[in-house]
């Protein structure tokens, strides 16, 4: 890894906009959505979110920062919104 310093994604205060992953030069931010049963086995403190939108209703979202892939650019704080 590169990144001195790697964002930790807040999910207390995310809207799900996207625009952290949207700015990322380097796709380092990915959102992910999954049904209950595919995160069964999901490790303690794996955070996900009730998913926001038309049709995602049985869906939980998450945004997931690859530390290695990071290089602390920072423009993914700078973007958002929240």
């Amino acid at each position: 890894a590169i990144a001195a310093t790697v964002p930790i994604w807040k999910s207390e205060n995310c809207t799900q906009c996207n625009i952290c992953s949207f700015v990322c030069p380097h796709a380092a931010i990915r959102p992910f959505l999954a049904k209950p049963d595919e995160v069964t086995d999901a490790p303690e403190g794996y955070t996900m979110l009730k998913a926001k939108g038309p049709g995602l209703g049985e869906y939980q979202y998450r945004m997931q920062v690859a530390p290695f892939d990071c290089t602390g650019c920072q423009l993914c704080v700078s973007a958002c919104p929240d």
